[in-house]
């Protein structure tokens, strides 16, 4: 469920527009975007400032997390560093030490044992330092909080914030689910201003998402949903920082289109200074958030997983090989990481009104009722309004994919007609007065009608309708019965072919006898029809005659739907087409629409590109 996101290039849109026979100026260039905080973690001085690691003032840093205690005891206990944290004075000396460096001291610590009025008064000791903000690590293994992670939260980190309401709290914890219940998680969240996973990708080997550096950082603020439902949090999360630049660079990617303005790296000690040298040039990326916004263009995957797709149309395309994202121009630091389920929750199709063609293909479709149709020539496309700067350009082979017939019940006519026709079981079906009174009883009178262009009913084959099928579903139940009963008794009734198979005797009305005869059809009794009078279950055409003069002509202006259908539609060319994740949208959005790619984290590895989409 990964998204992909080919950066639009004004090449391939002024190519789109030159087949049009328009030609257009491309998207001006988006300017650098502030970057994210990232603040080294101090564990013990003398093993977070190795001779090998550069000196602060050489780090792109403006704030650093010091561990103040571990439970009772001041950190001076277990670090012979004469830096040790050993009360509130070493704490203040600090603070001035990094000031002049034109750094910020954050606190953090681990709670643990029973002793909660002790660690309410360090905690309280540590806060009144003027530290920008204290962290409570909460582990639930045997020598942290163990099983008293949740009485500490409870009566130790709840009084805290009734003492120090001003204080900035947060919560450092193990973002994995099974851990959730052991840390009381939801018990802490209720106390504190900032949520801090620790997503240690390395250390999470075939824990999937957690041992993707985007995957844990996208998961884990997902999670927040259910860990802290209603209540804000700063989302700040603790990165694994002896791991690579690129890794890093994806995490760091990851959050900053999520919101967050700083994360932590664990540790300084292990923090390569690539690594570091990486975080100084970083920029964070511009762009929509594409799991809010769809937004055309965008680039994604889910996380976990290794599949990309190109957003269009708020449909998903997916790229079939590696070629087909390098030739569109692909951007791999454009993808952004989703959270799992993402692109099942997709519409399979372009909404209304989207123009797509395939990447050096000529041929422009507009997509119509979840259908794509042709559009024949540069004359039709001016004709029709349409915006050369709204073609989506999508991976090559994609449109394919979509379907020729719209979803059922969706209101068709060709541009320049004033026919009328419905759409029923693949087929269209002229809209006469009676279908025209069942739509409306079955309250869509006030359904768009979708202008097509000329000789797209060449793709919409006459509706095949079985005798009996009342209500137009493609099936005999029921629903026939009482629609026929309905009809009879001149009650409003949503049966749409009523008038033409509802008379399965052929006697020239519906009434109670051909519910009956339905009836029979249904407990495998099938009624002998009379001689010429096609079997109940049998197909027949619908008429598609010129309609009567009921349905007003429809100016060619009328609005298209916008909403995504709501029906898988059925290509009936039955094109070797990529499967729906396989559908690419335009890739560069033409100018008027989103041009710039939401930026995401760069892959460890280059991601896997497949044809195959994930439903």
């Amino acid at each position: 469920m990964r998204k992909f996101y080919v950066a639009a290039s004004v090449p391939l849109v002024l190519a789109a527009l030159t087949v049009l026979g328009f030609t257009g100026s491309g998207p001006a260039a988006p300017s650098p975007a502030a970057a994210i905080e990232v603040d080294p973690v101090v564990w013990q001085f003398d093993r977070d400032y190795p001779a090998e690691i550069l000196g602060d003032e050489s780090l792109p840093i403006s704030n650093v997390y010091i561990k103040t205690h571990d439970g009772t005891d001041w950190m001076s206990t277990y670090d012979p560093s004469p830096n040790a944290v050993n009360g509130p004075a070493s704490i203040l000396a600090l603070k001035d030490k990094y000031a002049e460096r034109g750094v910020e001291v954050s606190a953090w610590f681990v709670p643990k044992g029973t002793d909660f009025n002790a660690q309410v008064l360090m905690a309280v000791q540590v806060i009144d330092t003027g530290v920008e903000a204290l962290y409570a690590d909460v582990e639930p293994y045997q020598g942290f909080c163990y099983l008293d992670c949740q009485a500490l939260a409870d009566q130790f980190w709840a009084k805290v914030h009734e003492l120090r309401p001003n204080a900035k709290l947060g919560v450092i914890y193990d973002p994995r689910p099974w851990w959730w219940a052991e840390q009381a998680l939801d018990r802490w969240f209720a106390s504190s201003d900032v949520a801090l996973p620790m997503c240690y990708w390395e250390g999470y080997v075939n824990q999937d998402p957690w041992d993707d550096p985007a995957g844990c950082v996208v998961q884990a603020h997902e999670d927040l949903k259910i860990l802290s439902p209603g209540h804000s949090l700063e989302y700040a999360p603790m990165l694994q920082g002896d791991s690579t630049p690129a890794a890093v660079m994806q995490a760091i990617d990851a959050a900053a289109l999520l919101g967050s303005t700083n994360v932590s790296m664990w540790r300084r000690g292990v923090t390569s200074n690539a690594v570091w040298d990486m975080i100084a040039s970083y920029q964070d990326r511009q762009g929509p958030n594409c799991e809010q916004t769809l937004a055309d263009g965008c680039l994604v995957r889910e996380a976990g997983e290794a599949g990309v797709f190109m957003l269009q149309g708020q449909t998903f395309f997916g790229f079939p090989s590696l070629d087909s994202f390098n030739e569109m121009g692909g951007d791999w630091r454009a993808i952004q990481v989703v959270p799992r389920g993402f692109i099942a929750g997709l519409s399979n199709w372009p909404v209304d009104g989207t123009l797509v063609r395939d990447f050096d293909d000529a041929r422009v479709w507009v997509i119509e009722g979840g259908a794509r149709f042709h559009i024949p020539d540069p004359e039709t496309f001016q004709a029709m309004n349409y915006d050369p700067y709204k073609i989506r350009i999508v991976p090559r082979g994609t449109v394919s994919r979509l379907s020729l017939s719209p979803t059922d019940f969706t209101r068709v006519q060709e541009f320049g007609s004033v026919d009328q026709f419905v759409v029923v079981n693949g087929g269209r079906m002229s809209i006469d007065e009676s279908i025209l009174i069942a739509l409306t009883n079955a309250g869509r009178a006030a359904d768009p009608v979708h202008v097509l262009p000329p000789g797209a009913f060449n793709q919409i084959g006459v509706a095949q309708i079985r005798r009996g099928d009342v209500d137009c579903s493609g099936e005999i139940g029921a629903g026939d019965v009482i629609n026929i009963l309905a009809f009879s008794a001149s009650l409003p009734q949503a049966g749409l072919c009523t008038h033409f198979t509802g008379d399965v005797d052929c006697d020239g009305s519906e009434l109670t006898v051909d519910g009956l005869l339905i009836l029979l059809y249904l407990i495998g009794q099938n009624p002998v029809s009379a001689e010429g009078c096609l079997p109940i279950g049998e197909p027949q055409s619908a008429p598609v005659p010129t309609p009567a003069p009921t349905p007003s002509p429809v100016p060619t202006d009328v609005p298209t739907s916008t909403a995504a259908p709501s029906d898988t539609p059925v290509d009936t060319d039955a094109p070797t087409a990529s499967p729906p994740e396989t559908v690419a949208p335009s890739d560069t959005a033409t100018p008027v629409e989103t041009a710039t790619p939401t930026v995401s984290p760069l892959p460890t590895a280059t991601p896997t590109i497949s044809a195959t989409p994930a439903q």
